[in-house]
């Protein structure tokens, strides 16, 4: 499936820029290649997507998201009001 078709707007470079950082901060949090999405979206809930490519698709959509990256330890949280962006991130007991 195309993530970018359940985007209201097409990918621009505006949504890129904030798409790229994201992932950087997820993956240097130990994010892998691919999240679990959690969504309103029936055809984007319950599945395994490649994490650059689920951010550039989401970001900004507005329906509330969250791609759990390592279960329990990181996701990415987006809610439904604007610039509702959020990197959750459990730190290991010392």
């Amino acid at each position: 499936m195309n993530l970018q078709s359940h985007s209201p707007r097409s990918r621009d470079k505006r949504k890129n820029a904030v798409g790229l950082p994201v992932t950087a901060k997820l993956r240097k949090l130990g994010a892998p290649e691919q999240c679990h999405a959690i969504s309103t979206i029936s055809d984007l809930d319950g599945h395994q997507w490649p994490l650059r490519e689920t951010l550039d698709g989401v970001l900004g959509m507005g329906n509330g998201i969250v791609l759990s990256c390592i279960p329990g330890k990181l996701a990415y949280y987006e809610s439904e009001e604007k610039n509702g962006r959020y990197i959750l991130s459990r730190r290991s007991a010392a």
